[in-house]
Order: C-alpha cells, then sequence, then structure tokens
C-alpha cells in the first residue's frame, strides 16, 4: 500500500482571491503507524525463527528432520486488516513438530516454539522499541524502515 494521496486544489473566490483547499484521503499517521507496526512484526518473526531453529537444532540432531527449515512467520496485514499480526508456525510440510511442541501419550513435550518467545521477550520488546521509536526521526527515517513487499519468510532468511 503506497503513502496516501492528497489532493491540493487552487480555486478563486468571488473577489478573485486564490483559495488553497487541501484533502487528505487517509491519515498518514494512521498509515505510518500501522505501516511501522507491520515491519517491526515482519523482524520479530525472523528472529523467533532465528531462535527457535537454533534450540530445535540444540535438541536435535539436524538430520533428524525439517521442523526448523519448515518453521516459518507470515504477518497478516491487508486493507481489511485493523491491526496487523503475526503468526509464527511450522507448515504442513513439518508436521510432526506440532506434536513435539505439545506432546502426546508417545512423544514428551518439548515447547521450543514457546521457549523461543517467553525467553527472548526482552528482545522482542527492544525490536518493536526500535521502529515505533522511528516516528520521532521524521518521515526519511520512517520511509527507510518500510518495505512494503514482504510479508513472509522462512528458511531462506
Amino acid at each position: 500500500m503506497p503513502t496516501p494521496k492528497s489532493v491540493t486544489k487552487l480555486t478563486r473566490d468571488k473577489s478573485g482571491n486564490v483559495v488553497v483547499s487541501y484533502k487528505s484521503d487517509v491519515d498518514k499517521c494512521e498509515y505510518y503507524l500501522f505501516e511501522l507496526c507491520r515491519a517491526a512484526l515482519r523482524d520479530v518473526g525472523k528472529f523467533v525463527i532465528k531462535r527457535f531453529r537454533l534450540l530445535y537444532y540444540s535438541t536435535f540432531e539436524r538430520r533428524s528432520g525439517n521442523v526448523g527449515r519448515y518453521a516459518k512467520y507470515i504477518v497478516y496485514s491487508s486493507k481489511n486488516t485493523i491491526y496487523p499480526r503475526v503468526d509464527v508456525s511450522n507448515t504442513s510440510d513439518g508436521f510432526y513438530g506440532y506434536f513435539q511442541e505439545i506432546g502426546t501419550k508417545h512423544q514428551p513435550k518439548y515447547g521450543l516454539m514457546r521457549k523461543a518467545v517467553e525467553d527472548n521477550v526482552d528482545q522482542i520488546r527492544e525490536i518493536q522499541r526500535q521502529y515505533l521509536s522511528a516516528i520521532n526521526d521524521g518521515d526519511n527515517a520512517v520511509e527507510s524502515l518500510i518495505n512494503e513487499d514482504e510479508n513472509e519468510g522462512g528458511a531462506e532468511d
């Protein structure tokens, strides 16, 4: 979603004076807050996936499966979304990661994804703080943080 357009019209009133009218279709501040939240969630997703992979491969041997490789994040943000959100999970290709996460009768509960988030709450807050503090730095700093094309990632990050 590009920066909201605004319309500036120059008209003359009855006495011949030029009147400038400015119409903004979308509040620019609201747009930047939404995009900064989305960008911060994208980086949080990348961070949690990296921490999860470190925990997973320190618990299991690398040859024992693809759960670490198939872990990914998706940032949900569309024109119908009020607040962006991130979903960090394993895809169906690494389906047994679900059973390792919550445990079964035959599989002990490891809870590695949960542990990756809970152990790094301070770092996640720091990532969010960096993005939201960019609001005070001006438009150029804000626009350099926003990448509208990237909404999901996984093994290639």
